[in-house]
């Protein structure tokens, strides 16, 4: 009898551990990764924030006309880009000059769009959001549209402890959803733990990458691009 009580605490502890770690650290480095270049001491992750994140990345309240979002141009149908388009298209059917990077692996980047404009992620979603082709609206504008949703009042309370909805909070809640995209199966991957092998086309593309383009482009822009290679 008193083995079957020592059981079933211990399976009340691992369940409370297991969730407890997973309600206070949706963020997660696979094995074997470098560490991130992301400071998350000064944005710490909680389920709240990824999930107000998410919200507000899917939501088209952030463009000038409400009809673009995030996600309109970062399916997560196709690694969080477009490709059914040579140039990403914005609010009243703008064209811009560039079509939308992959949003995977983030937490390792140390430098955002294709020219690395952006050198933080936090800051990375003004410049789409802020766009005259893209979503054409300010920060100030999308904060005024969110104050008006009761359900963000709501989110922003269980995120953040008090219905006080500034830019920083947003940007940051945005950067946390973000975070959680982890892509760690590429083919990339798979080689690197020995579960496969490059053709010699992709081995010839790798040493040329290494070469010319590891300096500005860490592995995880490799793992991102062999992401969307494998789901196409």
């Amino acid at each position: 009898m008193k083995q079957k009580i020592l059981f079933f605490l211990l399976l009340i502890f691992i369940t409370i551990t297991a969730f407890h770690k997973s309600e206070s650290n949706p963020f997660y480095i696979p094995e074997n990764w470098e560490k991130p270049v992301y400071d998350f001491s000064k944005n710490p992750l909680s389920n709240a924030k990824v999930e107000l994140g998410k919200a507000l990345f899917y939501d088209g309240l952030l463009s000038k006309d409400n009809s673009i979002s995030c996600a309109s141009c970062h399916s997560q149908y196709t690694a969080f880009t477009h490709v059914d388009h040579a140039l990403s298209h914005g609010i009243e059917d703008r064209i811009g000059t560039r079509n939308s990077s992959s949003l995977m692996n983030l937490a390792w980047q140390p430098i955002f769009m294709w020219d690395g404009a952006i050198n933080h992620l936090d800051m990375q979603a003004l410049a789409p959001i802020s766009h005259v082709d893209e979503m054409g609206e300010t920060i100030e504008n999308v904060i005024k549209k969110i104050e008006k949703e009761p359900r963000y009042q709501t989110a922003f309370y269980e995120a953040y402890g008090d219905t006080e909805i500034t830019g920083e909070r947003t940007l940051k809640a945005i950067s946390q959803f973000l975070l959680t995209l982890v892509s760690a199966n590429s083919k990339y991957d798979k080689v690197k733990r020995n579960e496969a092998k490059f053709t010699i086309q992709e081995a010839k593309g790798y040493e040329i990458f290494k070469i010319n383009c590891s300096a500005c482009k860490p592995t995880a822009f490799v793992r991102a691009i062999h992401f969307l290679a494998d789901i196409k």
